[in-house]
């Protein structure tokens, strides 16, 4: 456009919209279109093959339902069998009894210990020296095969019922139909009594120690001159404890300032130092067959706080993924259609601005050259729609990538450099719990012994046992005042210093004899703590583990780190180059097809949308058929529990259902439950409203005993006791004026968790959700009710928020004006500490008691501040200084003003170095302190598969053969419909007669938690997690689209006894909606029986497959040539291999428990996407 020149004469030329606008040109894009009747016929052909795949899914569901009813009657009858045995073991569904069968273990080990009389008392080795034929034999030799008893047996029965029942437990939250019938407050019960489990099984170990150090000289089962031990070993752990001889031994004086004991009992030596060594030292190792504490870490668990009810990529039913798909196909088109609106309304108003402003600007052509001329923008053709399946391809996968980097992604388990991440990892070969324990003062006398026992005779784990370092710690306990007792008679003692010499370390350091290379003297090793520990062969074949620590500590929580961008001194007028991202741009996501905003500051007008209001498709006949399709992601139920239950922490909670106070009397369980959880929320001088009144009522009655003339006066107590007597009562922490402590000292009470109603008139009716009483709202507990709603609940909120009142009530004394000026003169006269920053001493109890400890601590500031939760509440202090224990656990930590959070994770922090031998086996680890030690196995190891085929054995018609060649082994699967049997042996292309077997099941087993269980057991993990694609490293893999690739395995299950599927090579190179598989008849020997197909959502084909040449490096592109088979369109694999065969269907395989084993299997092992 050129704009008239200004001359002095000379007019502009009359200047319109069409002298303005060129003529517009088509907006260039990548956007197709297609016709009305191809959407419609498009439609058909989706609504066609997703009845077509109902075909084989009905096959599946009917195998499944009766798979479901044989499993509710064996479970009945297993039931059954179990009460006609009378095995002994509790009704797992049943809490009470459950808690009965706790409650039994601890009378019979109460009655056992009754029961015992040391026999060493009756040892007399001059018995022998006699003439007497009929004298007996009272040597120790004698006496101990005939009357020692076998505590370690009574034990062990103990703790294989525990398991038993654990595992019972376990067995019935995996099942749907046991787990249905179990009331949701019950279930979340039972879940933390399958904690409570774990926790007895660490007391049994406790009272087995406490009960073989209280007498060395009955159990003993080694010693020498200065060392004795104890050892016991059974199918389920290994148990020894190892000690020093109550003899005079100068410690001072050692050959070498460490000594080395050896448990050969659980394969474990370790090379203790010197500053650790005091008399009457006590180590107890502890191997354990079973992991009770990986299922409570940090990193065990995924939490996906994400919706995924349409998440495509999750859903595991194919007609659930196929109906998402079209909705989703439909929403983008409309979407699109909507934004092509919006921009020719956008177009119009534009013009309309443009064709004013020109109007205005007549005579000024400088004006004129400046406004710019909008493009056109695209219009619908009639009769057509915008295509919308290249964007939903990319949308489906977009949202599967982001998905997975969101809530799958390692980074989301915020993990530190030294947590094993137990996703990746897995803890194998048992956990080895070694601990110094206090050994209660036994004395030996020729008749008689003394046992000064320790308070309540409870065992005292020795924390404070650390190489290196003081004692500083303080020793995890149950009692205060004892344990303290304990810590000064160790501490004193092992902290003196202890000199040795110097030249006998180093005569021993360069002496190689067989006794010393064993030992650890070069450097700063001889003041470390060195773990030698044996481990299985099997587990070491395919990578070295990495030794870590079990750990339940308060670390502090990680801060956010702040992000700060730089502004740019470019102008802002020009646009900057911004960084490349892998993301593709979100122009076609579903989220930001929106409207787009209006630039104008004119509405526009009605004529403007019916203009370009462009056609839309009819409503689809194809809607969702369930609200909430089934999804991979979506949280199990029996992960809901384990949350709900409170797992994380360290004390257990009990479920509370509430009931009415005033409107029917309470019966006797009410009474107990009052009392048990009122009670230790009150204290010593606390009042009720009744004692309040009564208190009036007497000062009345005094002041109208002085003023008997006074007639009036009389008359106005009458109207005082009458008020006082309809004065509503109220629990108030206002009115508590009874002398008490700065600091109060609540009793111990357990945590209660409540019960929210959601629905229904009546308790039996209603559905409840537990809840914290932190998140209770004032609407759900109002302690300031009337009558008819007062409740339990309300009545333990009013007193929790007494309790609180109490608690914070020193934080307003010390904060009075007194007190800041006495804090302040005290930092003047603190010259040494002015520049110094506040250090934050944080208490953690469990209950309500504080101790302050008799021992010295370090002086805390007065501006210190002190935080703890005492039962519930919580509130800061200001403390002058603070010290002490709370059931022997430490409740200060000095930290740099940072909040701290309760962790138990598996972590390399206190581990120095860890060396392993692999000729040996033999794992050593340089350590500063003893715990609960592991070792981590690459979870993955065995990953990406390098091969399978599935196939009839030869030998037996109703056995399935499943081949898997994994990475480093191959596994032989057998399947029946009894279960699986196998075994693991090496990869090898010729026939071996007696091949090495790693791993074998001989009988079948038909529950996939045990099979599973066998195969991690020797590090042999064929089974994959959703988030495996992080974790696998040893080649290439393509994960695919889980609803046709389950689907593809329900084929399998259904036709596995008429063909052969093996795995194709190109499959690990097609994308994630592209499955390629070979499949054959064994009976068909002709040279085309091999087949190769291709399938993908939208249908199945008969392909041969070629990689065309490509210049792009970054992505692998395969070319599928169709073959002369594809006669018709198939949807799903069962029509291609009907079109094979069409006698297929009726050769199908009908067993109910083959299929679902073989579909189950499959599921679990995945070999189309990790191979």
């Amino acid at each position: 456009m050129k704009a008239a020149k200004k001359t002095g004469k000379q007019k502009p030329k009359s200047l319109t919209i069409e002298n303005v606008i060129d003529k517009p040109s088509p907006e260039a894009g990548p956007m197709v279109f297609i016709a009305e009747a191809e959407w419609q016929m498009r439609e058909q052909r989706h609504l066609q093959r997703i009845q077509d795949v109902k075909i084989c899914a009905g096959f599946i569901n009917e195998s499944i339902d009766d798979y479901d009813k044989l499993q509710k009657l064996h479970s009945i009858k297993e039931h059954w069998d179990r009460y006609v045995n009378c095995d002994g073991l509790p009704r797992v569904n049943d809490p009470p009894d459950l808690r009965q069968f706790i409650a039994e273990l601890r009378h019979i080990e109460w009655e056992d210990e009754l029961a015992v009389i040391d026999w060493s008392l009756s040892v007399n080795e001059r018995s022998i020296l006699t003439q007497d034929i009929d004298a007996k034999n009272m040597t120790r030799e004698v006496l101990e095969k005939r009357l020692r008893p076998d505590i370690g047996k009574l034990f062990d029965v103990s703790v294989q019922r525990i398991l038993t029942t654990w595992d019972r437990i376990e067995r019935m939250f995996d099942c749907d139909f046991e787990l249905d019938q179990i009331p949701p407050n019950r279930a979340i019960e039972i879940t933390l009594i399958s904690s409570e489990l774990s926790r007895e099984i660490d007391l049994l170990f406790d009272k087995l120690t406490y009960r073989i150090m209280c007498a060395p000289n009955s159990y003993k089962t080694s010693f020498d001159g200065i060392m004795e031990g104890y050892c016991y070993q059974s199918s389920n752990y290994n148990f020894e404890i190892w000690w020093l001889r109550d003899v005079p031994i100068r410690l001072n004086y050692l050959e070498l300032p460490l000594m080395v004991a050896k448990l050969n009992c659980v394969g474990v030596s370790v090379q203790i130092p010197i500053n650790v060594l005091i008399e009457n030292l006590t180590l107890r190792c502890v191997h354990t067959f079973f992991d009770p504490y990986s299922d409570f870490a940090k990193s065990s668990t995924l939490t996906i706080d994400k919706a995924v009810n349409d998440l495509n990529a999750g859903m595991t039913d194919i007609e659930d993924c196929l109906i998402n798909e079209w909705v989703m196909q439909t929403a983008i088109m409309n979407s699109m259609i909507t934004r092509i609106e919006q921009k020719n309304i956008l177009y119009e108003e534009n013009l309309r601005e443009l064709e004013e402003k020109m109007a205005h600007a007549k005579n000024d052509p400088d004006v004129l050259k400046k406004l710019k001329i909008p493009k056109e923008p695209l219009k619908i053709p009639d009769g057509k729609f915008p295509d919308p399946y290249k964007n939903f391809l990319e949308q489906e996968q977009m949202d599967f990538e982001d998905f997975i980097e969101q809530c799958l992604h390692p980074s989301t388990l915020k993990l530190q450099a030294d947590e094993v991440n137990l996703r990746c990892f897995k803890i194998l070969g048992g956990i080895f719990a070694m601990s110094f324990v206090h050994k209660p003062k036994h004395t030996e006398f020729a008749t008689f012994n003394t046992t000064f026992h320790d308070k309540n005779r409870k065992l005292y784990a020795l924390e404070d046992m650390h190489a290196i370092h003081s004692f500083h710690d303080h020793v995890d306990s149950e009692d205060d005042d004892e344990q303290l007792d304990v810590e000064n008679r160790t501490s004193e003692k092992s902290r003196r210093s202890r000199k040795f010499s110097r030249s006998r370390l180093q005569f021993a350091q360069s002496t190689k004899t067989p006794s010393m290379m064993d030992l650890h003297l070069d450097g700063d090793d001889v003041q470390y703590f060195f773990v030698s520990i044996n481990l299985p062969e099997e587990l070491c074949l395919f990578g070295e583990p990495i030794a870590c620590q079990y750990l339940d500590e308060m670390v502090d929580e990680e801060q956010p780190e702040m992000e700060f961008v730089e502004e740019s001194e470019e102008p802002r007028g020009k646009k900057k180059k911004g960084k490349q991202t892998t993301k593709r741009r979100k122009d076609i996501a579903v989220t930001d097809l929106l409207p787009l905003k209006r630039t104008s500051r004119k509405s526009k007008s009605s004529e403007d949308e019916a203009r370009f209001e462009f056609p839309r498709p009819r409503a689809s006949s194809i809607t969702p058929k369930s609200k909430v399709p089934n999804n991979v992601y979506r949280r199990s139920r029996r992960s809901s529990l384990q949350d709900m239950s409170l797992r994380n922490s360290g004390q257990p909670a009990v479920v509370l259902r509430n009931f009415p106070l005033m409107e029917t009397p309470l019966n006797s369980l009410q009474m107990y439950q009052l009392i048990k959880h009122c009670l230790p929320r009150l204290l010593s001088s606390f009042k009720f409203p009744q004692e309040f009144k009564m208190e009036q009522m007497v000062e009345c009655a005094e002041r109208r005993k002085g003023n008997r003339l006074l007639r009036r006066t009389a008359m106005a107590n009458d109207c005082v006791e009458s008020d006082i007597a309809k004065e509503p009562e109220y629990l108030s922490f206002v009115k508590q004026q009874g002398p008490e402590r700065l600091f109060p000292i609540f009793d111990w009470r357990e945590k209660v968790m409540y019960e929210q109603s959601r629905s229904g008139s009546s308790a039996s009716e209603s559905q409840f959700k537990v809840v914290k009483i932190d998140q209770m709202t004032k609407s759900f507990l109002d302690p300031k009710n009337d009558n008819k709603t007062q409740s339990m609940y309300a009545v333990l909120q009013t007193l929790d928020e007494i309790q609180h009142e109490y608690v914070s009530r020193p934080n307003r004394l010390l904060d009075q004006q007194g007190a800041h000026s006495n804090r302040r003169s005290r930092s003047d006269h603190s010259a040494p500490y002015a520049g110094k920053p506040k250090s934050n001493v944080r208490i953690s109890t469990q209950g309500s008691k504080i101790y302050h400890g008799r021992a010295s601590r370090p002086r805390v500031s007065a501006t210190d501040s002190i935080s703890f939760d005492s039962g519930g509440s919580h509130s800061t202090l200001s403390h002058h200084s603070g010290a002490g224990h709370r059931h022997g656990k430490p409740y200060f930590t000095f930290d740099d003003e940072r909040p701290q959070i309760h962790v138990k994770h598996w972590t390399t922090k206190h581990i120095v170095d860890m060396k392993f031998n692999r000729e040996t086996y033999v794992a050593t680890i340089k350590t500063d302190r003893l715990g609960l030690f592991g070792f981590a196995f690459k979870r993955y190891i065995h990953f990406p598969f390098r091969d399978w085929k599935l196939q009839l054995s030869e030998e037996r018609p109703n056995e399935i053969v499943f081949t898997l060649d994994t990475f480093h082994v191959r596994v032989f699967l057998f399947i029946t419909n009894i279960g699986i049997r196998g075994y693991v042996t090496k990869i090898s292309d010729e026939f071996v007669a007696h091949p090495v077997k790693y791993l074998e099941i001989k009988e079948p087993i038909s529950d996939y938690r045990e099979l599973r269980k066998r195969f991690t057991e020797k590090n042999m993990n064929i089974f994959a997690q959703n988030d495996a694609c992080f974790y696998i490293e040893n080649g290439y893999f393509s994960e695919k689209h889980l609803a046709t690739e389950l689907h593809i395995y329900d084929a399998f299950a259904v036709h596995c006894k008429l063909l052969k599927f093996y795995r194709c090579g190109w499959n690990r190179l097609a994308t994630r909606r592209n499955m390629i598989l070979c499949l054959r008849n064994p009976k068909d020997y002709n040279d085309g029986a091999d087949v190769t197909v291709r399938v993908t959502p939208d249908n199945s084909t008969f392909v041969e497959v070629s990689e065309p040449c490509s210049l792009d490096l970054e992505e692998v592109k395969l070319d599928y040539q169709l073959t002369w088979r594809n006669i018709s369109t198939y949807s799903d694999l069962h029509q291609l291999i009907n079109s094979m065969y069409p006698q297929a269907t009726d050769l199908r395989n009908r067993d109910p428990k083959l299929i679902y084993y073989i579909r189950t299997l499959f599921a679990e092992v995945r070999p189309l996407s990790f191979s």
